[in-house]
């Protein structure tokens, strides 16, 4: 199954550059209750459209009406929680419109809904300052998280998380993402600190790995090269966008696993990487070949072997739950990462890109007489 959260923070965070808000704890808090609003008038909207008669009726038990009912009662906690903290400073209810027309339609809004602003707390956690806001956002994150994952397990069958980690997403990006439900808001609500994103259209919203795709956004962008950033978890892919095209990543630790053993194949994958990846990889592994010749083993006496079960770790990451699994593959990864050592050449696989090492990165300043005078009274002391 495609990941969730990694779709959601694609098409919000893939686009053209756009000048970076100042953000602050009122502001944050601001936004916060422009998505509780939001989902309080979701959820009134919903279930007084449909009754648990219409839930039935759709094939779903009585008792998944009763629960949205708690998670609207949730959202109206919120927003009172919010709107009492704030005070004065409070923004009010917009007009919204959530072009649901059955009760499938909107179970899969909610599941949305509520993925999106799980995801909108940690995006703006790391930019709050006071220890008390956090601690209330990060505890009505936990509960957003959970009402998603209810949905999307006990309603909709499906798998309730994408991994070990929720993916954050910032501010800015979260709101393009539910601002198509709002229609307007009063001229008296308080600016918030984000930024307006181009809109973003991909030609296919459930791709899976390895599928290319079309993004179309609006403003386009002249700029070269251009990428877009795929957020999973903690992690981030950078790939390219060649004329509106590109590839949706795939995992490839599996097959560094497969080919481990043989050199050219190992070399190949890291051609498939994008280009920022795969030029992070040169440059480390460019890096350590230096220490291969033989007069600089001769002193750390790390042989390539040595450096490869070291560097292992590093550069790929098995995600299994299992320490056999985990162990197993240990072995893999230090025959793989040998192998890049051993065979990886820059030159033939980026010629635009030439990895500068040590001294050579930055030119040697001379040293002056100064320097040279306290360099020479450090190293000859007077005997007592």
């Amino acid at each position: 199954m495609f990941s969730k959260g990694r779709f959601l923070a694609l098409s919000a965070i893939a686009t053209t550059a756009v000048g970076a808000p100042v953000l602050n704890d009122k502001g944050l808090m601001q936004f916060a209750l422009t998505i509780e609003h939001l989902e309080h008038a979701f959820y009134s909207d919903g279930l007084s459209k449909y009754s648990a008669q219409a839930f039935e009726q759709a094939g779903f038990s009585s008792w998944v009406y009763g629960r949205f009912q708690q998670i609207a009662d949730n959202e109206a906690a919120h927003v009172a929680y919010l709107n009492n903290t704030l005070g004065s400073d409070a923004p009010a209810p917009c007009t919204y419109n959530f072009p649901h027309n059955d009760v499938k339609s909107f179970i899969n809004m909610a599941q949305k809904i509520e993925s999106i602003s799980a995801g909108a707390y940690l995006g703006a956690a790391r930019h709050i300052n006071d220890t008390s806001i956090l601690n209330a956002g990060v505890a009505i994150a936990g509960t957003e998280s959970r009402q998603a994952g209810w949905i999307t397990s006990s309603v909709l069958k499906q798998q309730p998380w994408d991994g070990a980690f929720e993916t954050d997403i910032p501010p800015s990006p979260a709101y393009s993402l539910i601002q198509d439900f709002i229609v307007e808001c009063p001229d008296s609500n308080p600016a918030l600190p984000l930024a307006t994103l181009p809109t973003l259209k991909i030609s296919n919203p459930t791709p899976k790995a390895g599928d290319s795709i079309t993004l179309t956004f609006e403003p386009g962008s002249s700029a070269s090269p251009l990428y877009a950033l795929w957020a999973d978890g903690l992690k981030y892919t950078f790939t390219d966008v060649n004329n509106n095209q590109t590839t949706v990543p795939d995992e490839l630790y599996n097959d560094c696993i497969t080919c481990a053993h043989n050199p050219e194949e190992c070399v190949q994958i890291v051609r498939r990487l994008p280009t920022i990846n795969r030029r992070v990889v040169l440059f480390v592994i460019s890096f350590l070949q230096l220490f291969l010749e033989e007069k600089i083993q001769s002193v750390t006496k790390m042989t390539a072997p040595n450096l490869a079960l070291v560097m292992a770790p590093n550069l790929l990451r098995c995600n299994s739950e299992s320490m056999l699994v985990v162990f197993t593959n240990a072995q893999y990864e230090q025959t793989f990462v040998h192998n890049l050592l051993l065979h990886l050449k820059c030159a033939e696989i980026d010629p635009d890109f030439v990895p500068t090492h040590g001294q050579g990165a930055i030119s040697p300043r001379p040293a002056t007489p100064s320097a040279l005078r306290a360099s020479k009274s450090r190293h000859h002391r007077p005997n007592y």
